[in-house]
């Protein structure tokens, strides 16, 4: 494992071109805090309950949207499942919605 202040990977040397700050920023409030509201196979599945949720007001987010996917189909996938995010604030109002659509 890297040291937290690490510029370069101790195993492979790849430089890191980002501050651990960007990928999980302090939180001023914990309502705030991003909670799985969905797992879904693909991130086109994940993307519509997102485009969903931002459509009755509640912000959401893919975290794995920008991992390539584009050999899922041949190479077993990086990750178990693409999820949606909510602030913990959200949580009850965003599953309520998706339920009330995967109930139609």
């Amino acid at each position: 494992m890297n040291a937290e202040d690490a510029d370069t990977c101790q195993h492979c040397g790849t430089a890191f071109f980002f501050e651990p700050e960007c990928l999980q920023p302090p939180l001023d409030d914990p309502a705030d805090e991003l909670v799985v509201v969905g797992r879904y196979g693909s991130v086109v599945d994940a993307n519509v309950v997102n485009s969903l949720l931002e459509a009755n007001g509640i912000d959401a987010c893919v975290p794995e949207e920008l991992t390539p996917q584009v050999f899922w189909n041949f190479v077993t996938s990086p990750i178990e499942a693409v999820t949606v995010r909510v602030a913990r604030k959200d949580v009850e109002a965003a599953r309520r919605i998706i339920a009330e659509v995967q109930a139609k």
